[in-house]
């Protein structure tokens, strides 16, 4: 009889999981680490739920449905998956599933981050990747080549060799996560390198991919679709149309939305004058900054601060 996969599936019992449980100042745990399959006592489907902290899965047997959001990933070995905080994703299981799961607490990236954002590939897995998930573009997504699998799963099992529960296997595990990271980078990275001739959408979304890296890196520069198309060694007029094509946004306009984006960040958390931020953020001068703003936002930097800052207090 077939397997009938359901069209969404229910919510967890416990719909959202915090740092603090996984990770706490007593136990220096910067990383959890297990395997997710029926015949290892856990079971399936893994219902809707999202975290407060990153979370990687690596697909290492069987086959089945990945549920992001409103989205039905069809999923097999060697498929890894960037979950980053607040997304909400759950697991159906259609033969003998079975799922890595690494789990990276904030200490983790207060020790590894500033090393992996210098390296190519990260902020693509991390940041750009996950948001693409919905546009079902298989050759924008990290899947491992038997070579890589095979080299990934001997660093899973020497990670998990270390689990007894004291400081010295924490860190061990947490370095082996860190190796594993560094691994996808560079695998993930030569999927994004820029080819000429590209005609398939599928072929030409790594270039997609590589573009709002590169806006996401550059956001306090100048940066014209020119800028970007000479990285990938194309015309202007042809990225334009790959990136519309796409991502049904034009370069520049996408190019704002990450800029206001970046500047409500910088809102909340800081005291930073909004005239730096402005800069910080590409912004070539105040008066600009608050038309963009106001536009996207439909309030002012200086009303969204207050905003902000009085729900903090609350």
């Amino acid at each position: 009889m077939p397997t009938i996969i359901p069209d969404s599936l229910s919510t967890h019992e416990t719909p959202h999981f915090y740092s603090k449980e996984y990770f706490t100042n007593e136990n220096n745990r910067s990383v959890r680490c297990y395997f997710h399959a029926s015949n290892r006592g856990w079971t399936f489907p893994l219902r809707m739920h999202s975290h407060e902290f990153y979370e990687i899965n690596i697909i290492v047997g069987g086959e089945g449905i990945h549920y992001i959001n409103n989205e039905k990933l069809n999923i097999e070995i060697g498929d890894v998956f960037i979950l980053p905080p607040n997304l909400e994703h759950g697991y159906f299981e259609i033969a003998n599933l079975e799922i890595f799961h690494i789990l990276l607490g904030p200490e983790f990236f207060s020790t590894y981050k500033n090393v992996l954002k210098a390296m190519e590939g990260y902020v693509s897995l991390f940041s750009v990747e996950p948001s693409l998930r919905g546009l079902q573009l298989k050759n924008a997504f990290l899947h491992l080549s038997k070579e890589q699998f095979d080299d990934i799963l001997d660093d899973i099992n020497r990670l998990m060799q270390y689990s007894e529960e004291n400081v010295y296997h924490y860190n061990l595990q947490a370095a082996f996560s860190f190796q594993i990271i560094c691994k996808f980078c560079i695998y993930y990275r030569a999927t994004t390198l820029p080819k000429k001739n590209i005609q398939a959408k599928n072929s030409y979304a790594p270039m997609i991919v590589f573009a709002i890296e590169f806006m996401k890196k550059n956001l306090a520069q100048k940066i014209t679709i020119e800028t970007i198309a000479q990285e990938l060694s194309i015309s202007a007029a042809t990225f334009q149309r790959y990136f519309l094509d796409i991502m049904k946004i034009s370069p520049m306009e996408y190019l704002t939305k990450l800029r206001i984006k970046q500047s409500k960040k910088l809102l909340r958390t800081t005291d930073k004058a909004i005239v730096f931020i402005a800069y910080e953020c590409g912004f070539y001068d105040s008066p600009h900054f608050f038309r963009q703003f106001k536009k996207h936002e439909g309030i002012t930097p200086t009303e969204y601060r207050k905003i902000s800052t009085q729900k903090n207090l609350q």
